[in-house]
């Protein structure tokens, strides 16, 4: 007997640069009996793929040496690793272009931190299924192959010896194969008796003229013939696979070898056909599969995405194919796919109370909770069909609920229209296995689409609010230094000091909003990389000394110290956007200046540091936590005590966008000796000489975003 095939656990590849993050990882996959390997960087992933295979590739997209992006360029360009899955992890908010972009390079999904643990671990399960199926199979393969070399090697060298009658008494005991002799123009002189059992057909019957090589369909009998010539005439063995249509017009797969024999009489012809139809079934249904998964992958809408499963069902499962949507109890007819288009027209005609309320068909589905398969054989089964399988002329039917993430959200329904086509268990595991592999995709492919109207909503939203708050503000806060103004100019005896507090508060009020108004312009243009940048040479101590001389009179407010730190020793230029680089300047002083206590020191500094410069804002403040740390820039973050609450946080998050957007960096550290410290690094501009930006126009942005 073969050896059976024995799972293990199957080997996944983990990519982050953190370890408390794989950790994570490695503990929602735990349940699927997975073979994980760890990688901490682009360079380490590259080499464990090399070394050994793998089902899934879960990628950070943000690594240290490489992103998530170039580390799959790479991978999609050897072939031995261009077919592994890959998921993008990301701890940052995706935007549709970064999406479009993960699956541009080949990544199947694209999932934002903290992610599901039960979303992950069934798409991980999805691919890990898939990779047990594909070895299966190649094992089965493999064992076949096998199976037939010795079944030939054996069957041949018998045959050889043995006498005719020998040879006829020995082969009636194979039980999965027929034995036969035949001339060489295929005509069968002797078959097994097994063939009554294995094809529905008397050895008499297939002994006729053209009894077997009738039933063979083409192009395969042209190939069986080629064969056979080629037995006869070269006197070699030969083997092939094909198809043979039994007594019931069923469609049974064979494995025949063959040789030839040299008798007085001319050549005869020594065969074994061995059936291996439920290894083919399975090989054709797992590239079946493996096909509409890879269909399914791209990023599509939800109505194509239903609409490509359809098509994919029709005509390789079914004669037509009908997607509806349960919403409310009810069914709403949303995809067909039928060869006569009148009947799709009758079917659209259907309401969804009707359909609801039929006999047999998706409703039934739907009320059972379950997968329906019906063979309509009698009359009043026709006349007991819902309106849509009517309109349809649906003879057999399979309707399968479409669960994705276990919640009930159509019922797909593969329809037969004509007695040609029958459906039964092996049809209707094949179509719930479609459709359960389907059923995800479709369902994130709903999931986006909701998020992109989502998103148009928002920005459209944001628009609105930008354009016509804007004005209001700026009226409101005219009108009350205008109040002020008036109020200061009054005799002692005429002015009121509550009048002049009260206007003071509205426009600081004001000021305040349209502050945080354009904070929130600013961070949607960073989040959809529409940030505009007027990129200019600007002298990076000259950047430095402006920031200190603009913010030295709100640090002297507070009686802290503002100092500017030069260890350059040449000039340097970087390339930016001097409003846009003040701002962030303005941000992370303004922070030292809210948390440093009176009597404290600010200290800006800059430097070289090889190709790139750096600046830092260090402060003798309370220092920074490692919570403060890990999340200090993420956007509505903010940290502990009353002056932290102030505002939306979501200065740090627009100053890292900025910094970015200049190829740049910036990250928080605590130094020795206490307080906090931000830095943040450019690249130096290879334009030395150039008119460096306007420190007017610094200035004049960065009154705008005083507190």
């Amino acid at each position: 007997m073969p050896e059976r095939y024995r799972p293990g656990p199957v080997p996944v590849l983990l990519v982050d640069d953190r370890l408390e993050n794989l950790a994570v990882l490695e503990h929602y996959l735990e349940p699927l009996d997975l073979q994980i390997v760890r990688a901490t960087s682009g360079e380490e992933a590259l080499r464990a793929v090399l070394r050994q295979e793998f089902a899934l590739i879960l990628l950070d997209v943000q690594l240290q040496d490489m992103s998530g992006f170039e580390v799959t360029n790479h991978l999609k360009t050897l072939e031995r690793t261009s077919h592994i899955p890959i998921i993008f992890l990301t701890a940052y908010e995706a935007d549709i272009s970064q999406i479009y972009e993960a699956y541009s390079v080949g990544a199947v999904d694209y999932l934002v931190k903290p992610v599901d643990r039960q979303v992950l671990r069934r798409k991980a399960e999805v691919f890990v299924d898939l990779y047990r199926q594909r070895r299966a199979l190649l094992f089965h393969e493999a064992t076949l192959r096998q199976a037939e070399r010795r079944e030939h090697a054996l069957q041949m060298a018998e045959l050889r010896l043995a006498s005719d009658q020998r040879y006829r008494k020995m082969v009636q005991g194979i039980e999965n194969g027929l034995a036969w002799t035949a001339d060489r123009n295929g005509q069968l002189t002797f078959v097994s008796e097994r063939a009554s059992e294995l094809l529905g057909l008397s050895p008499e019957a297939l002994s006729e003229p053209n009894g077997w090589m009738g039933r063979i369909p083409e192009p395969d009998r042209q190939e069986m013939s080629a064969a056979m010539m080629r037995v006869a005439t070269e006197n070699i063995d030969l083997g092939l696979s094909h198809r043979f249509l039994d007594g019931a017009g069923r469609v049974l797969w064979f494995r025949t070898v063959m040789s030839g024999q040299q008798e007085p009489n001319g050549v005869i012809l020594h065969g074994l056909s061995l059936d291996v139809t439920e290894l083919k079934r399975a090989e054709l249904n797992q590239r079946f599969l493996s096909d509409a998964a890879a269909a399914l992958s791209e990023p599509l809408d939800f109505h194509t995405a239903l609409e490509k499963l359809a098509h994919l069902v029709v005509p390789t499962l079914a004669d037509a194919c009908v997607v509806s949507r349960v919403h409310h109890k009810r069914l709403h007819y949303l995809v067909a796919v039928h060869p006569d288009a009148q009947a799709i027209a009758d079917a659209k005609q259907v309401k969804p109370d009707e359909e609801t309320a039929a006999a047999l068909g998706p409703a039934q589905a739907l009320r059972e909770d379950r997968s329906v398969l019906s063979e309509l054989s009698t009359s009043t089964e026709m006349e007991a069909r819902s309106p849509t399988l009517r309109a349809l002329n649906a003879h057999a039917f399979i309707s399968i609920p479409l669960r994705p993430r276990g919640e009930l959200r159509g019922v797909v329904t593969l329809l037969s229209t004509g007695p040609e086509r029958t459906f039964g268990p092996a049809e209707l595991s094949l179509a719930e296995e479609l459709v359960s592999k389907s059923a995800l995709t479709i369902d994130n492919a709903r999931l986006y689409e909701e998020a992109r109207e989502a998103t148009d909503a928002r920005d459209e939203l944001l628009a609105i609010v930008s354009h016509d708050l804007r004005n209001p503000l700026s009226a409101i806060a005219l009108g009350a230094r205008r109040i002020e103004m008036l109020e200061s100019t009054r005799g002692d005896e005429a002015a009121d000091p509550k009048v002049h507090a009260a206007a003071s508060r509205i426009r600081r009020a004001a000021t305040r909003m349209e502050r945080l108004l354009n904070d929130l312009v600013d961070l949607e243009r960073i989040k959809s990389r529409r940030l505009h940048l007027e990129p200019h040479p600007i002298a990076a101590g000259e950047l430095v000394k402006e920031t200190v001389e603009l913010l030295a009179p709100l640090a002297a407010e507070r009686k802290i110290t503002l100092s500017m730190e030069s260890k350059l020793t040449r000039s340097v230029q970087v390339r930016g956007d001097a409003e846009r680089l003040m701002q962030v300047f303005w941000n992370l002083v303004g922070n030292a200046i809210k948390f440093t206590p009176a009597e404290g020191t600010i200290v800006v500094r800059v430097e070289e540091q090889g190709e790139r410069v750096r600046f830092s804002v260090t402060d003798t403040g309370p220092g920074l936590s490692e919570e403060t740390i890990e999340r200090v820039f993420e956007a509505h973050w903010q940290g502990s005590g009353e002056e932290a609450r102030q505002g939306l946080g979501l200065g740090l998050a627009i100053s890292r966008g900025i910094v970015e957007a200049h190829g740049g960096r910036i990250w928080a550290e605590r130094p020795e000796g206490g307080g906090g410290r931000f830095i943040f690094e450019l690249p130096e501009s290879a334009e030395a000489g150039q008119q460096v930006a306007s420190p007017e126009a610094a200035q004049g942005a960065s009154q705008t975003m005083r507190h």
